[in-house]
């Protein structure tokens, strides 16, 4: 009986392990628009200027493909601050950014 309750808490162990260090293959929208920022940050002039706007627009397609479209201000190369629309597409558990568009 005691081998069955320390192979059990292995068990409960690994799974947590794997969980906590983002081993199960899940995707979230949360994740997605992580990417997404990250990939809209690569695009501007003036990154450490970004401030994104509370409204996203956050559309699931299909299972772990999101597409995201949202708001962003930024300076400028003249240190204006300027508002830009993004959209890209985000696909697969690993978060991958198939596109991003930044209308300036």
């Amino acid at each position: 009986m005691k081998i069955y309750y320390t192979f059990l808490a292995a068990l409960v162990a690994v799974g947590l392990g794997f969980t906590y260090y983002g081993y199960s293959k899940t995707c979230t929208v949360w994740g997605a628009h992580n990417a997404i920022k990250a990939a809209v940050l690569n695009e501007l002039k003036s990154p450490s200027s970004a401030d994104f706007g509370s409204t996203t627009d956050v559309e699931k397609v299909y299972n772990c493909v999101y597409k995201i479209s949202g708001v962003v201000d930024s300076q400028n190369s003249f240190g204006a601050m300027i508002r830009s629309g993004y959209t890209g597409r985000v696909i697969g558990t690993d978060y991958n950014v198939m596109w991003v568009s930044v209308e300036k």
